[in-house]
């Protein structure tokens, strides 16, 4: 527990731990937790984690987000975790910005940025692409909570695919799609080869979706790392029964995307078991979904699949 500090004269002097590698800590404010952090050197932390009994302002959590450049080891620092206990406190709400998570890009080894703060997002898909590129070695993204976050706060297919470029190791990502408009068949590999870990988690957090973008966006998440690749939509509502009619409505069409995307992910690999049983040696990015055939784009092999009708459960 940090609050105790409250209570003592400021001490201007540095505290230095030099083989602190896991700093886990308590505190009723995370204002407490930025007065310690000032005084605070960490050159070899590799783990934060701040676990809050009450929900930060938006002030306190801005004023956080700055000191931590000054406390913490720029190369070392890979996992930021920031978290309530409970939502209790009744604050006026806010936005997460680029402006909030701009101190962060110092960190170039930063694997886990989780900030489960009961707010919204207000973070362009420019602005997410620039933070992305100081984050080379980003896996986990969670940021905010579906709470109010802003139109603006989307990113396209096409943008999906430069977070990869610059991310390849991400696995958990939690951000609103904006799919207004896709509705072209991706031709070729819909990812330009690249590729995301096993048990890989997408949250389209309450991304709406138009029917027309259902197959196209199937084909654009087929190269995901299928069986245990999960696409979720998630709202804000606790209960899928409470869902306004619209939302319902998308969350059925993200099932379809993902019921459909694993059937082509099934297809690209027969393809590529068949490919290799004649001695062709094709990889994943060798192989794409044209119209409704998977061809090896070396051999131009086909194997024709027949769409299935949705299912639920799938």
């Amino acid at each position: 527990m940090l609050d105790s500090i409250q209570s003592t004269p400021s001490d201007p002097s540095i505290l230095t731990f030099p083989a602190l590698v896991h700093y886990e800590l308590s505190s009723r404010s995370l204002d407490t937790v930025r007065t310690f952090f000032e005084h605070l050197r960490l050159p070899t932390i590799e783990k934060l984690q701040v676990d809050l009994f009450i929900p930060p302002t938006e002030l306190e959590l801005k004023s956080f987000l700055a000191v931590l450049p000054g406390a913490c080891s720029h190369k070392s620092l890979s996992k930021i975790l920031i978290a309530p206990y409970s939502t209790g406190r009744v604050l006026p709400p806010y936005h997460i910005s680029f402006h909030h998570l701009r101190p962060l890009a110092v960190f170039a080894n930063i694997r886990i940025i989780h900030l489960m703060i009961p707010c919204g997002l207000d973070l362009s898909e420019r602005e997410l692409l620039q933070l992305a590129s100081s984050w080379p070695l980003l896996e986990v993204l969670i940021v905010g909570k579906n709470e109010g976050s802003t139109a603006s706060s989307s990113i396209t297919p096409a943008g999906f695919v430069q977070l990869l470029e610059r991310c390849r190791w991400l696995s958990r990502f939690n951000f609103t799609f904006d799919t207004h408009g896709y509705t072209e068949i991706p031709q070729g590999h819909p990812w330009n080869g690249l590729r995301m870990p096993d048990d890989t988690e997408i949250h389209v957090r309450h991304s709406a979706i138009e029917e027309e973008s259902v197959e196209p966006l199937a084909i654009f998440f087929h190269v995901t790392p299928f069986p245990k690749f999960r696409l979720i939509f998630r709202s804000a509502y606790a209960n899928d029964e409470r869902l306004p009619k619209p939302l319902n409505l998308y969350r059925d069409r993200w099932k379809k995307v993902r019921s459909l995307a694993y059937k082509l992910w099934e297809e690209r690999q027969k393809l590529l078991h068949s490919l290799k049983s004649h001695g062709r040696n094709a990889t994943h990015r060798d192989v794409h979904v044209d119209g409704n055939t998977c061809v090896d784009r070396n051999s131009r092999s086909r194997a024709t699949f027949h769409r299935v009708p949705f299912s639920p459960s799938g």
